[in-house]
């Protein structure tokens, strides 16, 4: 939508705006830091005490609404540090990021390469985190089949298994924590429930057994 809203991707994606690269990584979002936020009276400028802005360092312009205390910031590079150690020893890599709404809204897509070997034909196992930082959209991680390159590609993501959904309130940061386990176990259960799938996929049986399976 605007000039300031990119995709970094392996491959192209359909509105043929990606930056392809070889390795996609954190470095290619930009850094993003709370700055604190100050007004004028008459000539002299004064700081808004407890309230902050978050800034692009790379332009230095905003890309979120001004918040209190009460608001934690989670940017993109924090979000992929934290699946970084989530997903570690587990086979996996960066497919795509991005940010849109004038960089207000992020997202990443990782693919899930350990899965791919027991994934039923013509799908795949993709893991998105995305979330906004205007207030307009809370952090999630889902379990999908769809990579992240838009808003409407984001979107159809959101709606796949929610590992992590959470606002940015006090006691975000405590949340995330208590999520870590339960995002590597559910990582390792697609791996399970799919290689039992691809057990029975193998095996005869007739409708009545069938029947009791499904059941």
């Amino acid at each position: 939508e605007t000039s300031r809203d990119f995709q970094v991707g392996l491959s192209k994606a359909w509105h043929n705006l990606t930056q392809l690269v070889e390795v996609v990584g954190a470095e290619h979002f930009p850094e993003i830091v709370a700055s604190p936020l100050t007004y004028t009276v008459g000539e002299e400028l004064r700081e808004w005490p407890g309230m902050t802005v978050p800034i692009s360092t790379d332009d230095g312009l905003p890309v979120g609404t001004a918040s209190g205390d009460s608001y934690t910031l989670f940017t993109p590079r924090e979000a992929m540090a934290y699946l970084s150690e989530v997903l570690a020893g587990t086979g996996h890599k960066v497919e795509s990021l991005g940010m849109i709404f004038n960089r207000s809204r992020w997202f990443v897509t990782y693919s899930l390469d350990e899965l791919a070997g027991v994934a039923p034909d013509g799908e795949a196992f993709k893991l998105t985190a995305s979330g906004g930082l205007d207030k307009s959209q809370s952090p999630s991680f889902n379990l999908t089949h769809t990579v992240a390159v838009c808003a409407n590609t984001v979107q159809v993501a959101r709606s796949g298994r929610a590992l992590f959904a959470s606002k940015l309130t006090k006691g975000f940061s405590s949340r995330l924590e208590a999520s870590r386990d339960a995002l590597g176990e559910t990582v390792g259960m697609a791996r399970i429930w799919n290689e039992t799938l691809r057990g029975l996929e193998a095996t005869k049986a007739t409708v009545n057994e069938a029947r009791a399976v499904y059941a």
